[in-house]
């Protein structure tokens, strides 16, 4: 995070300039996305003497802007207050943004959750299972086999490799073997 401190009509001493970045600097442990902090800090010429030392601070955070802006009769208290307000902001917005990712998350969770149901719903049910002890045979005995049971399909394990293939009818009218690793 870049803290960028500047000063109009004023004197910018080096307390002063330290005092504002040590301050903003921790708005960060609120809120880690924040890219740079833009510290204005001016001295007014104004009939109220309890406005004359503002500090005016913009926060740039996640693509949006933060701003603050506290006028007082001294500058290190004027830090002290914007510091302040900011927090709150910070916190706030940090709230805000966690709601929304809940609000969506929860969102899609549900959205996800109908249409696994629905699928489940939807999916065939297995009426009847066989238990199938593979015989050891040549892919052409298979496809005899196959043939005879009159099935579009024939599992069997390849007596020269000993892995288990399935023999099966092809839409153009010949035959496959699929290799089971």
């Amino acid at each position: 995070m870049k803290v960028i401190v500047r000063g109009h009509n004023l004197e910018m001493t080096e307390a002063l300039k330290d005092y504002a970045e040590k301050k903003l600097s921790k708005i960060e442990k609120y809120f880690d996305n924040i890219q740079k902090v833009n510290v204005e800090l001016d001295y007014r010429s104004t009939k109220e003497e309890d406005k004359r030392h503002v500090a005016q601070v913009t926060i740039w955070a996640s693509g949006s802007l933060i701003r603050g802006e506290i006028a007082s009769k001294d500058m290190y208290a004027s830090i002290d207050m914007v510091f302040n307000k900011l927090e709150k902001q910070v916190i706030k917005y940090k709230e805000k943004l966690k709601t929304r990712k809940k609000e969506k998350s929860s969102i899609g969770k549900t959205l996800v959750a109908e249409i696994l149901e629905e699928e489940r719903n939807n999916l065939p049910k297995i009426s009847k299972s066989k238990i199938l002890s593979l015989t050891e045979m040549t892919p052409e005995e298979a496809t005899l086999q196959m043939k005879m049971i009159d099935h579009d399909f024939f599992v069997y394990k390849n007596i020269d490799t000993g892995a288990v293939n399935i023999a099966y009818t092809r839409k153009e009218g010949d035959f496959g073997n699929l290799i089971v690793s």
